[in-house]
């Protein structure tokens, strides 16, 4: 029987899983391709390297374009009013080889809201090809909380590019067959509900195993990209507000901050206070997780989903987090983790954690269930299969 044919169109190329982007589209890949004739057009390969498991899927590299058409379309994005989220990286090269791509395909998915000018050629070309977008998240609503924390003239751009992305969302959402989007939260600010569906992050559990029992030594870890403005927030705000409380009672304690391109404004955040470590792009994060006594997600500036916490969950290491990551979550996270309101409020809970073995394991034992009936790919991929045939 042929398998109905589908062309995955992304920036980026999903090896190595190094963001979030990558997280989700390399997962999706995976569960698609039991079901589906999977051709993955992109068209950054930073860092690529082909991952085995891959080789039943069809890879096409998409042109790029280079700085001076960067330059030609940032005017060209001024003068038609649309975001350049939408723009940047497209060339006249890549709108033909999509247009040939789609002719040989039943759905076209495209992921975040830069594949939606490829979207709007794919349904200019009049076939009975579905159009499916995946949000990921609500990006203007990502823009408008990274310009809270960004410095002023970058603040001013996002809010005015946040707003041009709400009016193209709202443009797409009338285009598309379907959207997924992967919290709650994003799905309600978008609107149109019905024709949105909550598609989540999963967590690829052989991966992450669950490894964790409780020790003595005071360990708090952090994971994430590090040039990423509302991570460099996080761990700016835990180090200069919260740990200095936390080490007043256990002087021993250390944070440990991991994850790819460390900021400057990170680097030297191990000089502000003693016990910081900035560890930069580790090959295997979780070590680090099974060595944690507490992981800490204090994002003040969150939307969708925090893949890193939902790794920190399934290998089982308590978490503590600010109420935005938990609205990712969902509310039956409440039973398998701590929220912390404020900076008092997180260095409470982490001691607590710290000095409450039974505590930490009722936490941790409640974590990894959670993700097992949640978040698994293999659960997820079943849902996404089933709204992409429907």
């Amino acid at each position: 029987m042929r398998k109905p044919k589908l062309l995955f169109i992304a920036y980026r190329y999903p090896d190595p899983p190094l963001r979030g982007d990558q997280v989700r589209s390399r997962g999706f890949i995976k569960e698609l391709s039991s079901f589906f004739d999977v051709s993955f057009a992109y068209f950054t390969d930073e860092g690529e390297h082909k991952d085995p498991s891959h080789g039943y899927v069809r890879y096409y590299k998409l042109e790029h374009a280079s700085q001076g058409r960067f330059i030609y379309n940032m005017v060209r994005s001024l003068r038609s009013k649309t975001p350049l989220q939408a723009n940047f990286f497209l060339t006249t090269k890549a709108y033909e080889e999509i247009r040939n791509l789609v002719r040989k395909h039943d759905i076209v998915l495209g992921q975040t809201i830069r594949m939606g000018e490829l979207l709007k050629e794919a349904a200019l070309l009049g076939r009975h090809t579905r159009i499916i977008l995946d949000f990921v998240d609500a990006l203007s609503l990502n823009m408008l909380e990274r310009a809270e924390v960004s410095p002023t003239p970058l603040k001013s751009f996002l809010k005015i590019e946040s707003n041009l992305i709400r009016r193209y969302e709202e443009d797409l959402l009338k285009l598309i067959d379907k959207g997924f989007v992967i919290s709650l939260r994003d799905k309600l600010y978008l609107g149109q509900v019905n024709k949105i569906k909550l598609i989540p992050n999963g967590v690829d559990l052989d991966r992450f195993p669950y490894l964790w029992e409780p020790k003595n030594e005071g360990y708090i870890v952090f994971l994430g990209r590090m040039n990423y403005p509302p991570n460099e927030d996080a761990v700016s705000y835990f180090v200069e507000q919260i740990l200095p409380i936390i080490q007043k009672k256990r002087p021993e304690t250390r944070f440990l901050i991991v994850g790819a391109d460390p900021s400057r404004k990170v680097r030297t955040l191990s000089r502000k206070a003693r016990g910081v470590q900035v560890l930069g792009f580790v090959p295997d994060v979780v070590p680090y997780l099974k060595a944690a006594s507490v992981f800490v997600a204090p994002l003040r500036r969150a939307t969708g989903l925090q893949n890193k916490v939902l790794e920190a969950m399934a290998v089982g290491v308590p978490v503590i987090a600010s109420p935005k990551v938990v609205q990712g979550l969902g509310e039956e996270s409440s039973t398998c983790l701590l929220t912390a309101e404020n900076a008092d409020d997180f260095a409470e809970k982490t001691l607590t954690i710290l000095s409450d073995p039974v505590l930490s394991l009722k936490l941790s034992r409640a974590a990894r269930e959670f993700v097992q009936e949640r978040f698994d790919w293999k659960l997820i991929g079943k849902a996404l299969i089933d709204e992409l045939l429907s």
